[in-house]
C-alpha cells in the first residue's frame, strides 16, 4: 500500500508530543527551533506516516532546516510512504538520510519504502 501527501492523503497536525518516541543519535545533534510548530501526520494507525519537525535553521547558510520521519506503524507489510516537501512550506530542499549518512540530493519530494515497524529519517534543508 502507499501512503502518499501527493496522492492527496489529508495532512493533520497534531503536538509534537503525540509524535512516537523514537531515539535517533543524529537527531539529537540537531537543535530544535526556538518556537517549533506541530509536528505533522498522515494517514490512520496502520497507514504509512509522515512526522516532521522544523529545527534551528542553518548555522551557515539560515535556510530552514526539518526534520522528518517516514513511519510504517504496520506490521506485516512494507509501506511505500512519500513526503512532498511543499506540504511542510518547502519547495525545494536537499536531503539527507540521517540513519545511512547519505546525502540524497535537491528534490521536491521524497519516497521510500519502509519495512514493517521500520522508519526512515531525513534532514531537509531549504535551498
Amino acid at each position: 500500500a502507499a501512503t502518499s501527501l501527493e496522492a492527496g492523503t489529508a495532512l493533520t497536525q497534531q503536538p509534537c508530543a503525540a509524535a512516537p518516541a523514537w531515539t535517533v543519535a543524529a537527531s539529537g545533534q540537531l537543535a530544535l527551533a526556538a518556537n517549533p510548530a506541530l509536528c505533522l501526520a498522515v494517514g490512520g494507525p496502520e497507514a504509512g506516516q509522515v512526522w516532521g519537525r522544523p529545527l534551528a535553521p542553518d548555522q551557515k547558510t539560515g535556510a530552514d532546516r526539518y526534520a522528518v520521519v517516514l513511519f510504517n506503524p504496520d506490521g506485516l507489510q512494507s509501506q511505500t510512504i512519500t513526503v512532498k516537501f511543499a506540504d511542510i512550506g518547502l519547495d525545494v530542499a536537499a536531503a539527507r538520510d540521517l540513519w545511512l549518512h547519505t546525502d540524497l540530493g535537491t528534490m521536491t519530494s521524497y519516497s521510500a519504502v519502509v519495512p514493517p515497524h521500520g522508519a526512515t529519517m531525513l534532514l531537509l534543508t531549504a535551498q
